[in-house]
C-alpha cells in the first residue's frame, strides 16, 4: 500500500468514525440506560457516552484475521 493508498482509507475511516461516533452517542443517549438529567452540565456524562461508544466502535472496526489481530497487538507498544 501507498501512502497516497493509505491516507486516502484512513480519511476515509476516520469519517465514517465520526458520524458513527455521533449516531452511538445519540443513540445510547436515548435508550434509557442512564438518566441524562441527574448529570450536572460538565463533561462527565459526555465522556460516559464517548467511552461506551469508543468500545462499541472497537468491536466493529477492530480486524478479524489473525494477521491484523497481531498488528494492533504489536503496534500497542509504539
Amino acid at each position: 500500500m501507498t501512502n497516497e493508498q493509505f491516507e486516502a482509507k484512513y480519511q476515509e475511516l476516520v469519517r465514517n468514525t465520526m458520524a458513527y461516533l455521533l449516531k452511538e452517542g445519540k443513540r445510547l443517549l436515548a435508550s434509557g440506560g442512564i438518566a441524562p438529567d441527574s448529570y450536572e452540565d460538565s463533561y462527565l456524562l459526555p465522556r460516559i457516552i464517548l467511552t461506551v461508544a469508543l468500545e462499541n466502535l472497537k468491536g466493529e472496526r477492530q480486524p478479524q484475521t489473525p494477521e491484523g489481530q497481531h498488528a494492533v497487538k504489536n503496534l500497542r507498544h509504539f
